[in-house]
């Protein structure tokens, strides 16, 4: 913010400020609001309406990839009755009623753009210059923290799919990231591009009106069938204990269930590489060859996996309006992909190649006025929740291959724990503070292989090798350690 703005504009000082309204961003306001009841702070939200990814992401067939049971927030937990993998429509309208519920809109602006955060070592708070769009108007506000709840990939711009000749294609490119209202497939031969989660999700759900629905990927991937049926009770579990603690226990067992699966995937590789090949070989029609289009080169959890609710995408596989193709795209004609030896008769193209990674979203982080946007890869995260050298900031960030809910509430939970920490003790700065002999590795905050995680990569900051810097990857260990545990071991604080 220049001098001549902060002179102009008056600035509404405020304790914190949290920027995103999706699944993080109500998370902490939520916590704000229950445990720091005599805090004042917003939530600002650039978009027209709550829910961050399930608001934007509107392509057919888009659900969760983890069970809700565990997406779903602690203190409002997803009803048991209800399928595990729920369809984005359902997930926007539980945040929804669980913003309404609980009184959260009263803390959420609207169209408040967040445009630059700039710490001030003057008077220890950050400024910040925030456009509203349902005035037109530039608004200044001052915060003691700041907490970034906005998801980890761009809401603008979507990964580029570098492919000759698409130039030249004359019919329609659909990014699954902004599928149109009024998008008529129904008839059409639609190719999609990738092998992770959204074209996994995608082909079961186009195949349906499209008169031709082809899977083109360069390499496989895993493709865990699981079930989606209601998630049963057991009677004496629901006689002896209360609700809360049904609802308690669901939720674990679902994020324990799927640790578990990680830790052995990890540990035996081979093992469970065999296991998922062959539950993927007993569910495909003969026609499709398992050894070339479901034989991965990497080890599972080198990169996600992909999830098939009660196997719909291997059902989808048996109609004779599917097809699925491992080849390198050699150039795309004007209605045609081209192959080796091979003509894909192509209507609309369906690039689900990844999304584009962005940390913080479009905020430029300033320090005294100097951008730290540029040496964001040279920090380590502390605690998984706040960068080094960097104040009074807290960054709600994921599990790689766990539950988004549990990481961004586990940073939650820091965030109150530093605010009470600082106003008992009249604390105006918190900085996680680097070793002076730091011989630390840097490791990636998600060590997968995919396309878009590695291109990611020198845009994002990094783990250290042990103690607050560690990765987070325990889910049992962080929820205690984010809710009991020592914050004050590489912290600065004055």
């Amino acid at each position: 913010m220049s001098a001549p703005e902060q002179t102009r504009l008056a600035a509404t000082d405020l304790d914190i400020v949290v920027i995103g309204a999706g699944i993080s961003g109500i998370n902490a306001a939520y916590r704000l609001q229950t445990q720091l009841p005599e805090a004042t702070f917003k939530v600002l939200e650039c978009r027209d309406e709550i829910g961050g990814t399930w608001d934007l992401f509107r392509f057919p067939g888009v659900r969760s990839d983890t069970p809700i049971f565990a997406l779903g927030f602690e203190w409002a937990p997803w009803p048991s009755s209800h399928q595990p993998f729920a369809d984005g429509a359902s997930i926007l309208a539980y945040l929804k009623e669980c913003v309404s519920r609980f009184r959260i809109d009263e803390h959420i602006l609207l169209r408040h753009r967040l445009l630059e955060a700039n710490w001030t070592s003057q008077t220890n708070r950050w400024n910040l210059m925030v456009h509203d769009e349902n005035e037109s108007r530039r608004r200044a506000y001052t915060a003691k923290f700041l907490a970034f709840a906005t998801g980890y990939y761009d809401y603008q711009d979507p990964l580029s799919s570098h492919i000759r000749g698409l130039e030249s294609f004359e019919g329609e490119i659909i990014h699954p990231q902004f599928w149109p209202a009024k998008c008529d497939y129904a008839g059409k031969n639609v190719t999609i591009i990738g092998s992770g989660a959204t074209a996994v999700t995608l082909l079961p759900a186009l195949q349906k009106e499209a008169a031709t629905v082809t899977m083109l990927q360069r390499s496989p991937s895993y493709v865990l069938s699981t079930s989606n049926r209601p998630f049963r009770i057991p009677w004496f579990v629901s006689k002896a204990l209360p609700l809360s603690l049904i609802y308690t226990w669901i939720r674990w067992y679902h994020i324990l269930v799927g640790y578990c699966f990680f830790l052995f995937s990890r540990c035996l590789p081979l093992y469970s590489s065999k296991l998922l090949r062959n539950a993927a070989r007993r569910q495909l029609p003969p026609w499709v060859r398992e050894d070339l289009h479901f034989k991965p080169e990497y080890s599972p959890w080198d990169q996600r996996l992909c999830i098939a609710p009660d196997g719909d995408f291997y059902r989808a596989l048996h109609q004779p309006n599917v097809q699925i193709k491992t080849a390198t795209i050699e150039r795309v004609s004007a209605r045609a992909i081209h192959i080796h030896g091979e003509t894909i008769p192509t209507d609309v193209i369906v690039p689900a190649t990844g999304l584009r990674m962005r940390f913080g979203g479009r905020v430029d982080i300033k320090l005294d006025g100097v951008s730290i946007l540029g040496t964001v890869p040279d920090r380590l995260l502390w605690h998984g929740a706040m960068l080094s050298g960097v104040p009074n900031a807290v960054f709600m960030l994921s599990y790689g291959v766990g539950p988004w809910t549990l990481a961004v509430d586990n940073a939650a939970h820091i965030l109150v724990r530093l605010f009470k920490f600082s106003r008992s003790r009249q604390i105006r700065y918190l900085a996680p503070e680097l070793p002076a002999d730091n011989v630390m590795p840097k490791l990636a905050i998600r060590p997968f292989s995919s396309t878009y995680v590695k291109e990611a990569a020198g845009t994002h900051p990094k783990y250290g090798g042990d103690g607050p810097w560690r990765p987070k990857n325990n889910p049992v260990v962080d929820y205690f350690h984010a809710r009991w545990g020592d914050l004050t071991r590489g912290l600065h604080y004055e």
